[in-house]
């Protein structure tokens, strides 16, 4: 059950890389717009010096709705920061196809000897780095005697309208709050801050 836990925690991004860098393809929304704002300088160092992977279906369905197709699992580079606690991260990805940039906070904390809970926001911006899409997710772990952790509940809410997303269900979107609009300023500052960071880390792959 750990390897599983490490699978939701790091494995929400993709394999490949299949697109150049700061450019948008034709994507689910249909725009080719380059990249242009404050986050631009980070998608393309993500780009190039992040790991490969590639984003569940269940995830991509969240922040990218397709409703009435198969999601596909879209591949992506991600680079992952720990956070000021102990079980906090911070994660970015972009989306290689069309350039998308999902900013990713992971907190965790054992509220008792055999419970654990991790907390997960995902922020998808537009192509002028500004919020278009969040979403909430939390998770519920039984630990064992043994120190296994078992999956008990989960729960997931999207927030901001996407062009035919389903309703009626228990991850109907709500209206972007005031405070997601805050937390995604706090983690776009803090990723802008990194580009120097992402700068060094591709210099030292240069051979």
């Amino acid at each position: 059950m750990k390897n599983y836990l490490r699978i939701m925690l790091l494995a929400v991004l993709g394999a490949g890389f299949c697109a150049t860098p700061g450019a948008r393809g034709q994507g689910v929304g249909g725009t080719n717009a380059v990249l242009t704002g404050p986050l631009a300088g980070v998608e393309m160092e993500t780009a190039k010096v992040g790991f490969p992977d590639k984003m569940p279906a269940k995830l991509c369905g969240l922040l990218w709705p397709m409703p009435g197709t198969n999601q596909p699992k879209y591949a992506v580079k991600k680079v992952a920061t720990s956070g000021a606690s102990a079980g906090e991260k911070r994660v970015l990805i972009v989306r290689l196809d069309n350039g998308d940039i999902v900013l990713a906070h992971f907190a965790e904390n054992t509220p008792s000897e055999d419970a654990k809970i991790r907390r997960e926001i995902y922020f998808r911006t537009t192509s002028q780095g500004e919020l278009e899409r969040a979403l909430r997710a939390t998770f519920v772990f039984e630990i064992t005697d043994v120190g296994n952790e078992v999956l008990r509940h989960s729960m997931w809410q999207a927030y901001g309208e996407m062009a035919g997303e389903p309703a009626g269900t228990n991850e109907s979107t709500l209206a972007i709050t005031a405070d997601i609009k805050a937390q995604f300023e706090k983690e776009k500052k803090y990723w802008r801050k990194q580009e120097k960071n992402l700068k060094k880390q591709e210099q030292k792959q240069v051979p």
